[in-house]
């Protein structure tokens, strides 16, 4: 069973999720936070498999989240659903410790993918902002 926490302020998206990853037979959801802060608080009591985060939330960031995390020597990985998808924001998420990037607008299979091989250990960047990011490395 993967257990997985989600960090997601938008109240609709963070319902969507959870019906989707709890629909499935080895994916569990063992908490949710609406920001950053309440992610961290939410990671002082539990242990997930997996977090995913957005990035653009109130209080604490993703970004921020991300880094807090790591600093803590965390080996909770991080997988990003956000609709910021430009590759600095892709780069800045990497560089904060994040295992995986998904845009939002990915495909449920795309998203249980990415969350089952990161849970395994795995890195995970979304097919619509590889090509973007890796051609920034020869500009």
């Amino acid at each position: 069973m993967i257990r997985v926490l989600i960090a997601e302020d938008n109240d609709l998206v963070r319902s969507s999720l959870k019906n989707l990853l709890e629909s499935e037979g080895d994916i569990q959801i063992v908490d949710e936070a609406v920001d950053g802060q309440e992610a961290l608080e939410k990671l002082n009591r539990i242990k997930p498999d997996v977090l995913l985060t957005d990035l653009n939330m109130p209080r604490i960031d993703g970004y921020q989240l991300i880094q807090t995390l790591f600093k803590r020597t965390s080996e909770v990985p991080v997988v990003v659903l956000s609709a910021l998808s430009s590759t600095p924001h892709v780069i800045k998420a990497f560089q904060a410790g994040a295992s995986g990037f998904l845009v939002k607008d990915s495909s449920a299979d795309e998203l249980l993918f990415a969350i089952r091989h990161i849970a395994q250990g795995g890195q995970y960047l979304s097919a619509q902002v590889s090509i973007p990011v890796l051609m920034s490395q020869f500009e």
